[in-house]
């Protein structure tokens, strides 16, 4: 394990000095390749290396951390937590753990990434940008790139815990115009790359192409209360915006409304929602959490009942309750309750099938104003839309912009119907296409 040497050095700084310490490293390299008209446009490199630790003192918690690990700088971040620990006017009686470790199978790393160099980042960005402009409906390529990351976490206590992990990914991302002067759509599409290669960024250029394609034409939609159904992309986008709702720590706080709705209905029967902290191919598998917690598989709603919130050691001891292996936190910031693999699990009706359940259907694919327009609180919502109208099953053409107005809690208790199309995005919330049965849609 790499960084012994500075743990040891905090650790042994600390004795006698806290009640307790917690040591958490983050460590991380983004490349990310950029491509414009059949040239390299940039190369982004990033990094992070930071120690932040955790102390209990007397019943109060003090963080601090640093980015420079010499070792004159690790005794002073140990002093600084132990500072801001005396400065804390109220106990919260927190409390640092020796979690033991649980088989899993972590395969969050791929060996073979390890060999794979710029100029491979560059060719299958430029193949990504080429193939979509061969499309003659294309005007330009806005965006195209080819990116990699590597990092992980390692947490080191006072208690005799010491683990880490590291995990790593490869992506492509690519944005396009099309039209004329007078009506210009953007198409935009981005995946993991488990097993680089050349057909697979060919699709991801060609499905960006397609979408912004099929929004061309678009006419205005006539304001009212329709049948809606959102994509699995987009409702994955939905289910991220409010993911914080099934924190423990928020309804403590009292920044959701779910306080006192343990094993109540509050979804429709269709509905199940689990965070998957292992889940195979998920952007947020990780073997442990921020605590060092192993991670877990916890169900939230089942069948439309809540069934679990999520926790961290802290908030699970208020409630007088486990972990689910919740814990977040990076070496600079402050330990919260923050979701994992968030995913609304796949249903048995294709999304032809829920297009047909209704007359007449509204399609979005697309949300825009998520940070203005979504009170994670309370659940309100007013977003810009793109989409299409659908008639007995039949898509008769693309909308013009339109907002969609709702609350995310009665959204939940109005679906009507899951699909089976889930897919895994650049997004660690995960979702198929879900049907509404009435949403408030202004022109």
């Amino acid at each position: 394990m790499k960084y012994t040497k500075e743990i040891d050095f905090v650790l042994d700084y600390a004795k006698n000095k806290v009640d307790d310490i917690e040591i958490l490293i983050t460590t991380g390299e983004v490349k990310t390749v950029s491509v414009n008209k059949g040239e390299l446009e940039k190369i982004d490199f990033k990094s992070v290396l930071g120690l932040g630790v955790r102390v209990i003192l007397k019943g109060k918690t003090g963080y601090a951390y640093t980015e420079n690990l010499a070792e004159k700088n690790l005794g002073k971040v140990v002093e600084k937590a132990i500072e801001n620990a005396w400065c804390i006017e109220t106990y919260e009686n927190d409390f640092i753990s020796n979690f033991p470790d649980e088989p899993f199978d972590f395969q969050g790393y791929n060996p073979e990434f390890d060999n794979i160099t710029t100029d491979d980042l560059l060719h299958y960005a430029l193949l990504m940008e080429k193939t979509a402009i061969a499309d003659k409906r294309v005007n330009v390529v806005n965006y195209c790139s080819v990116g990699m990351s590597v990092g992980g976490n390692i947490i080191a206590n006072s208690k005799g815990m010491r683990k880490g992990f590291k995990s790593n990914l490869v992506h492509g991302f690519i944005g396009v115009l099309v039209g004329n002067e007078g009506e210009v759509k953007q198409g935009f599409y981005g995946k993991r790359l488990n097993t680089p290669s050349e057909p697979l960024v060919k699709s991801i250029a060609n499905l960006a192409v397609q979408k912004a394609v099929a929004l061309l034409n678009p006419q205005a939609l006539t304001s009212g209360n329709y049948p809606v159904l959102i994509d699995n992309r987009t409702m994955g986008v939905m289910l991220e915006t409010f993911s914080s709702v099934f924190s423990a720590k928020s309804v403590h706080e009292g920044n959701s409304l779910l306080k006192d709705k343990l094993n109540e209905t509050i979804a429709s029967k269709e509905v199940t929602i689990i965070d998957d902290g292992k889940l195979a191919g998920g952007i947020a598998t990780s073997p442990f959490d921020a605590e060092g917690h192993t991670s877990q598989t916890t169900i939230l709603i089942q069948d439309g009942v809540l069934i679990n919130l999520l926790h961290n050691s802290l908030t699970a001891k208020k409630e007088n309750t486990h972990s689910t292996g919740n814990a977040s936190r990076d070496y600079s910031s402050t330990l919260t309750v923050a979701p994992t693999n968030i995913m609304i699990k796949s249903g048995k009706n294709t999304k032809a099938d829920l297009l047909c359940r209704y007359p007449e259907v509204v399609e979005i694919v697309s949300l825009a104003g998520l940070h203005s327009g979504a009170n994670q609180t309370s659940g309100d919502f007013s977003l810009s839309a793109e989409g299409f109208l659908w008639k007995d099953g039949n898509r008769q053409h693309a909308l013009k912009n339109f907002t969609v107005s709702g609350n995310f809690y009665r959204m939940l208790k109005d679906i009507d119907g899951v699909g089976d199309d889930f897919e895994f995005f650049l997004s660690s919330a995960v979702s198929p296409s879900v049907l509404i049965n009435n949403l408030s849609l202004s022109n």
